[in-house]
C-alpha cells in the first residue's frame, strides 16, 4: 500500500470566504454563507490523481505545495507521501489497522483522538479506483449541511438577549437565524457569538491509502 496526504484550500464560489476542502466529496457547504460549493470529479482528478502520480517518486515525508486554477476555483494544494497519523499528537496509525478495518471511528492509541477511516464510496472509486481507505477527513463535510459543524459541548447552550424585547434566549448554535420565543422577532446572531460557538476551522491533512506496491526511493 501507498499513503498520500492532501491539504486543500479554496474560496467559496458564493461569498468569497475561505473554503476548506477537508474531505473527499463532491459538495461542501460554506460555513460563512451556508451555500453549497460543488467540486466535480474532473476537478478532483486534477487535484488528487495528478498529485499522486507526482508523489509516487517522493521520499517518505516529502511534500510539495502549489496553486492551481480549475473549474472556477483557485486552489492552494499541498500533497506528498507520509504514513497516516493522528492530527493531535502525530502518532502514526499502524499499517496493520488497514489489513481488515471495516471503516468507522479509529481511536488514537496515544491520545484517544477519534479519527475517521472510511472505505471509498462510489464517487471516490470513480476518481481513484485503487483507493482502499480515506483517512482523517472532516466528518461534518461528508454529512453536508453546515461545513464541519460541531457544537462544542462547553458552549451549549449560551444566553443571548433578544434585541427586540430583551428576553433571554438560549442559543445552541445550530442556526444563525433564530426566532424569539417571546416576541416572535427574527434574530440574526452577531459574528462574535457565532464564531465563539464555531471557532475558525483550519485546513486538515487527510490521507488516501492506495492499493499499490510501495515505492522504494533512493536517498
Amino acid at each position: 500500500m501507498q499513503t498520500y496526504f492532501f491539504e486543500l484550500l479554496t474560496a467559496c464560489m458564493n461569498c468569497g470566504n475561505p473554503l476548506l476542502i477537508n474531505a473527499f466529496t463532491g459538495k461542501i457547504t460554506c460555513e460563512h454563507c451556508q451555500k453549497d460549493n460543488y467540486i466535480s470529479a474532473k476537478l478532483w482528478r486534477g487535484m488528487v490523481v495528478d498529485s499522486m502520480k507526482e508523489a509516487r517518486k517522493y521520499n517518505e515525508g516529502q511534500k510539495h505545495s502549489l496553486k492551481m486554477f480549475s473549474g472556477g476555483y483557485q486552489i492552494t494544494l499541498t500533497f506528498g507521501r507520509r504514513k497516516s497519523r493522528c492530527a493531535k499528537c502525530q502518532t502514526m496509525i499502524p499499517d496493520n489497522v488497514y489489513d481488515s478495518f471495516e471503516g468507522g471511528d479509529y481511536k488514537c492509541t496515544q491520545c484517544a483522538n477519534v479519527i475517521l477511516i472510511r472505505k471509498p464510496d462510489k464517487f471516490v472509486q470513480e476518481i481513484v479506483p485503487d483507493a482502499k481507505y480515506i483517512v482523517a477527513e472532516d466528518s461534518g463535510q461528508l454529512n453536508t449541511n453546515i461545513q464541519g459543524i460541531e457544537i462544542p459541548i462547553a458552549a451549549k447552550p449560551v444566553i443571548f438577549t433578544c434585541p427586540a424585547c430583551a428576553a433571554n434566549l438560549e442559543i445552541d448554535g445550530t442556526k444563525r437565524m433564530i426566532k424569539c420565543q417571546y416576541c416572535d422577532a427574527s434574530v440574526y446572531l452577531p459574528d462574535d457569538l457565532w464564531f465563539e460557538l464555531h471557532p475558525a476551522r483550519t485546513v486538515d491533512r487527510w490521507y488516501i491509502i492506495n492499493n499499490e506496491k510501495e515505492v522504494v526511493t533512493k536517498e
